[in-house]
């Protein structure tokens, strides 16, 4: 079953992140946390509230590997930016340098 379950949130990582905050959000409507329900139900809701976080963090790590692996990360969109911004560079030079040109051109 782990298997299965490991290739289940390999391939639908943000149905997987949805179900784990879905799940949490239950958890956390359902378990509020008063001293008579921690007293009666503290075990459950610290194993529930437990198992919610491990949950949450499998669905983010299996998307993070999935948004890694399709080079979505930190450094690639470092990269990608710099290399934006000296395009962005490059053309905002020919272009002044285009309207300084016309500019100095004599209309005739």
């Amino acid at each position: 079953m782990k298997k299965k379950t490991k290739a289940n949130l390999e391939q639908n990582p943000l149905v997987t992140v949805v179900g784990g905050i879905a799940l949490g959000a239950v958890a956390a409507a359902l378990l509020p946390r008063t001293h008579r329900e921690d007293k009666i139900l503290g075990p459950l809701g610290r194993n529930m509230r437990s198992r919610a976080r491990n949950a949450a963090m499998a669905a983010k790590d299996v998307g993070m590997e999935h948004l890694d692996n399709i080079g979505l990360n930190r450094d690639a969109a470092t990269t990608q930016l710099r290399d934006l911004a000296s395009k962005l560079g490059h053309a905002a030079g020919a272009a002044g340098s285009a309207a300084a040109k016309a500019a100095r051109k004599k209309r005739g």
